[in-house]
């Protein structure tokens, strides 16, 4: 952080996962560093994050929406809104059967900057919807409403209701003895978090951090709080926050 400030720096663009990271260690050591703005992607960005990196940077976070494919990009404004830039690629949005959904739908994307592999009509894993109406930014881009995750990481109660990855995060709310923190299914209505501790993490944790599930995010799951001493990591680098990991979901 010192470094950081002795730069000049007035931005960060990061993931979501490793601003937080950095965010989360300078809170501890009661640090600030007022920014112009910070830029996140390729990760979901989820609320708790966002709070505490506009607490430690003193200022508002943009996120943006893209992949590795090109095949869609969108930006958040100054009110949140994530407008979809339409110079960079035709986007629709399509249900299961391949069909135009006001509801939420795959993103299907035709790229116009991909000379070597052009993509057409391309459909990937994640979900959104479209948002009707003007934004108050007076921007004219269209807009959309991402879901908060992969639909492959789409995590279940034991009555088959999907719940949302950023409704999860209010568990983690007030706990800081936590390093890292992953949230897998393991079968029907069956959770494990599993969590990278810090030093001074004790079982009053773990039971407040079941109780935080119970009453945030839901009391139909079977939750159970398993420590280990890291999380796998993807190839990218980056490792799931949540992670669906129970066959039967597929039928879900």
């Amino acid at each position: 952080m010192n470094a950081l400030q002795a730069s000049g720096a007035q931005f960060l663009r990061a993931y979501p996962s490793s601003s937080f990271e950095l965010a989360r260690l300078a809170d501890q050591q009661g640090l600030t560093l007022p920014l112009r703005s910070v830029v996140t992607g390729s990760e979901p960005l989820y609320p708790l994050q966002r709070e505490m990196l506009e607490q430690v940077f003193s200022c508002k976070v943009f996120d943006f929406y893209g992949m590795a494919e090109r095949v869609a990009y969108a930006a958040q404004c100054e009110h949140g809104h994530y407008h979809l830039n339409p110079e960079y690629s035709w986007v629709e949005i399509l249900d299961e059967h391949d069909k135009p959904t006001d509801d939420f739908g795959f993103v299907v994307g035709t790229t116009f900057h991909n000379d070597v592999m052009p993509l057409l009509r391309y459909r990937i894993s994640d979900q959104a919807r479209w948002v009707k109406g003007t934004c108050t930014c007076g921007r004219s881009y269209p807009r959309i409403e991402l879901s908060s995750g992969k639909v492959e990481d789409q995590l279940f109660d034991r009555e088959g209701t999907a719940v949302s990855a950023s409704v999860i995060t209010f568990a983690f709310k007030g706990l800081a003895n936590i390093r890292k923190s992953q949230v897998a299914q393991l079968g029907l209505g069956e959770w494990e978090v599993r969590v990278v501790p810090e030093t001074g993490f004790t079982e009053g944790d773990s039971q407040a951090l079941l109780a935080n599930i119970e009453h945030h995010v839901s009391d139909k799951i079977k939750v159970k709080v398993r420590l280990v001493d890291d999380l796998a990591r993807l190839p990218s680098g980056k490792f799931k926050w949540v992670s669906q990991e129970w066959p039967g979901a597929r039928r879900m």
